[in-house]
């Protein structure tokens, strides 16, 4: 499992699968996705507002996509 987060964006997304790509999105609620593979396997979660939404010490250990490594 992997999170990102944009602080830009305020945008969060959890990985569950390294390899591969979505093939169908559902959204369960404003600002919450989730992602499946062409199997129907849960590919990853999409939470956007995510510092209402997720613990600061989820956000800040995840890895950080809006600056440069």
């Amino acid at each position: 499992m992997q999170i990102t987060y944009d602080r830009e964006a305020d945008a969060a997304y959890i990985y569950f699968r390294e390899r591969g790509k979505y093939a169908r999105m559902t959204r369960f609620a404003p600002g919450l996705n989730a992602d499946f593979d062409k199997q129907g396997r849960l590919f990853g979660i999409e939470i956007l507002a995510a510092r209402r939404h997720l613990p600061r010490r989820v956000l800040t250990s995840a890895k950080r996509l809006d600056r440069k490594s």
